[in-house]
């Protein structure tokens, strides 16, 4: 599991990459992980990352998306965090 740390303002824990969007990898939230709401009361379960495949203690962009294939415009950007493996 990869736990994304933010400035005291929680943690985002992500399960496993599923694919890539340019630069981009997109994970999919850990099963205990709280879904991410998006406008209509729709749940998105992944998340957009840069690095891609980020390495313990790295710095790492983060972004919420609805569907693991919604395209970057939609993209719901929540900030940066450091990288932990569990």
């Amino acid at each position: 599991m990869l736990v994304i740390r933010q400035n005291g303002r929680g943690r985002v824990r992500l399960d496993r990459k599923v694919s890539s969007s340019g630069t981009h990898g997109i994970w999919e939230f850990h099963c205990a992980e709280n879904s991410q709401m998006f406008e209509g009361l729709q749940a998105g379960r992944h998340a957009a990352l840069l690095p891609a495949e980020p390495k313990e203690g790295q710095e790492v962009e983060v972004h919420m998306m609805l569907r693991a294939n919604s395209p970057q415009e939609e993209w719901k950007p929540i900030g940066k965090g450091i990288a932990n493996y569990q």
